[in-house]
């Protein structure tokens, strides 16, 4: 077994890690639910095991600690060589954490793929809508050829996307993400320009969102990282998005608010 002095060791490292170095003699009745639900952490990480399963670990921290626990978590089960189940709602905690990510719906696997793979290339609507802020815009494709197809909109609103998986005809759902859908400077030529009226601007720390009612009443949401002139409500602005940033899904057989449902 590990010796005395090594054990105490660890689990000074361990309280360190939570926060909790000072509460050390602490009875659980005398802890704040926050503090309990450190301890509880503690007391997984110091047990010795090399599985272990994390259910909502971090749920009952406020904000902050959190944010930096979700780093020192990581690092401290790397360097044990643990192996981690974590189970969370929070999408940002499981990208932060998470060598591998598995999105679950309703007890079924959606899909499997590491953060970066999950994030921009969804398997499908769900996955889009769950992790990350996406707008989903309803089109039909109206021409395909190498290098790309043309799909149209609502009220004959044509874009282009990279997509040539689909044939002339066919129901489809974009997936673009927020931060991809930018509001265009004047004079800027680009593919992709739809007019539309600012409907709602929140500011949000280190962006803001731009809610926007587009001319064929679709809406979409545009996260503005940079923005040196923040457009107010009610302007007419022209939103722009790159083919490429457009990921395409078949139409779902059962409609695109079912698969926007998040249980």
């Amino acid at each position: 077994g590990v010796q005395r002095d090594e054990a105490l060791a660890n689990a000074r490292k361990i309280l360190e890690l939570v926060r909790l170095e000072k509460r050390a003699g602490a009875m659980p009745q005398e802890l704040s639910g926050g503090m309990q639900q450190r301890g509880a952490l503690a007391r997984g990480l110091a047990s010795g095991a090399r599985l272990l399963l994390l259910d909502e670990p971090l749920g009952a921290l406020d904000a902050r600690l959190r944010l930096e626990l979700r780093g020192q978590l990581r690092e401290f089960a790397k360097g044990l060589g643990l192996t981690v189940v974590h189970v969370t709602h929070d999408q940002a905690e499981a990208m932060t954490i998470a060598d591998m990510v598995i999105v679950l719906r309703e007890g079924s696997v959606e899909q499997i793929g590491t953060p970066f793979h999950i994030y921009h290339r969804p398997g499908n609507i769900f996955v889009a809508n769950f992790i990350g802020d996406t707008n989903f815009i309803e089109g039909i494709v109206s021409e395909r050829r190498t290098g790309g197809s043309t799909l149209e909109l609502r009220r004959s609103i044509n874009i282009m996307v990279t997509d040539t998986s689909y044939l002339p005809g066919e129901r489809v759902v974009v997936a673009l993400r927020q931060e991809k859908a930018h509001i265009l400077r004047e004079g800027v030529q680009r593919t992709n320009v739809i007019q539309g009226r600012v409907q709602a601007v929140r500011f949000l720390g280190n962006f803001v969102k731009c809610e926007v009612r587009l001319e064929n009443e679709d809406a979409v949401s545009c996260k503005l990282m940079r923005a040196r002139e923040i457009p107010r409500d009610g302007d007419e602005v022209a939103v722009t998005f790159r083919p490429e940033d457009c990921v395409v899904f078949p139409y779902p057989q059962t409609g695109l608010s079912r698969d926007l449902e998040v249980f």
